[in-house]
């Protein structure tokens, strides 16, 4: 497979920050989102310019209305998935924990038929924790946490980027038949069934969709009668690539824990562990992972694809995916304590979290705990315990990502 073409770095077009929901689901990120689209588009820049990402990012007012050149351009855009806060008070005192999700989502356009495809995807959740004297933050202070750590957030995610490989591949027309046109390029060569490809024609440079994957050779199938491809003409194709050549994705998570009920509220659990578990399955164990469909707003259109609609600005744009080689499952079995022993002041508890993983393409089903000890203040179990709970199940996601045998 050839490598980069020539010494220059591939290009990656940044399209801006779209919402896995409508708007009124993110009322933290949408109140500020034009400081944070600022930001971010600061950072990129900064990146951009000191060679920290292996490609060159596009800036464009409208990169989704130009037309894609002869390199073959992927884009680049953030999903947020998070934005919630929670707060509990105790003793005088308020801790307040802001939640930030982003996935960065690399795609390509097709623009014969106007589609978005994900070829690639990393999922993030970052988090901070304020304690003050005061009942409650005002709307401003939760906005500087929120802010402060979707800046941190981010500067995270392009550090997960910078891991990235983009290659390059070219090859030709090999034979031309009624309804099929075969390349000399196949798996072997870093294709893949369902992949897009640019043919560069006489006439201009068509789309094409692998519909046939051998080894060497491949089938495409192009949407257009009016332009006429011999043998001979060009194809390329990019290729990006994390760490594995194989596809996961969280499609479901189950609490069947009464406490976790109780201590969390549905959505900031669900969410939590799915991407968590994404992304140190993505960082941990090196696989590619796709965005979870525990987050936003996913369909099923057949058996290979599936579609998802994400937001920018109130108005709704549709990502298509091909479905994951593996997708799977995660339940939470349970949540438990156990006071271990106790004296005038504090008590010494035991905690435990157990998290199921379920592959559904290989049948097994894999259980995995995770304990911790922590000193609490007498009165104060129920102020710290969500929090104790709540990052032992950050470690348990780690731990379950990267231990189990997918």
């Amino acid at each position: 497979m050839r490598g980069l073409i020539g010494n220059s770095l591939p290009k990656v077009a940044y399209s801006g920050i779209l919402t896995a929901n409508k708007a009124d689901e993110y009322p933290i990120h949408y109140r500020n989102s034009a400081f944070v689209a600022g930001s971010y588009k600061e950072i990129l820049r900064e990146a951009n310019t000191s060679g920290e990402l292996p490609f060159e990012l596009v800036f464009e007012t409208d990169v989704e209305s130009s037309k894609h050149n002869l390199s073959n351009i992927y884009s680049l855009c953030f999903l947020i998935t998070r934005d919630d806060i929670s707060s509990l008070s105790f003793l005088g005192i308020t801790k307040t924990t802001v939640n930030v999700g982003i996935t960065a989502i690399i795609y390509e356009m097709n623009e014969l038929e106007n589609k978005r495809n994900i070829v690639f995807s990393i999922p993030i959740v970052g988090y901070s924790t304020d304690l003050s004297p005061k009942e409650r933050l005002s709307n401003p202070e939760i906005d500087k946490l929120y802010l402060t750590t979707s800046i941190k957030t981010l500067e995270y995610l392009l550090e997960k980027l910078a891991r990235l490989q983009i290659q390059s591949l070219e090859g030709e027309v090999i034979e031309v038949v009624p309804e099929e046109i075969k390349i000399n390029k196949g798996f072997s060569d870093g294709l893949e069934e369902g992949q897009y490809v640019k043919v560069y024609t006489e006439t201009g440079v068509l789309t094409a969709l692998i519909k046939k994957l051998g080894e060497k050779e491949s089938s495409l199938e192009i949407k257009s009668d009016e332009t006429e491809i011999y043998k001979g003409t060009i194809v390329k194709a990019r290729n990006i690539r994390g760490l594995s050549d194989e596809t996961y994705q969280v499609t479901r998570f189950e609490n069947n824990s009464k406490l976790a009920g109780e201590l969390f509220d549905d959505r900031l659990l669900s969410e939590s562990i799915a991407q968590w578990f994404s992304d140190f399955l993505f960082s941990e164990a090196g696989k590619v992972t796709l965005p979870t469909e525990v987050s936003g707003n996913w369909q099923n259109q057949t058996d290979e694809m599936t579609k998802a609609i994400f937001v920018m600005n109130e108005d709704n744009f549709e990502f298509e995916m091909r479905k994951p080689k593996y997708p799977l499952e995660l339940r939470l079995t349970g949540l438990a304590t156990e006071l271990l022993n106790e004296n005038n002041v504090n008590e010494n508890y035991l905690f435990k979290a157990w998290l199921e993983v379920f592959n559904p393409t290989k049948g097994t089903l894999e259980e995995f705990s995770e304990t911790s000890t922590f000193t609490v203040v007498k009165g104060a179990f129920k102020f710290q315990s969500d929090a104790v709970f709540f990052d032992l199940l950050h470690k348990l996601a780690n731990k379950a990502a990267k231990e189990a045998d997918l």
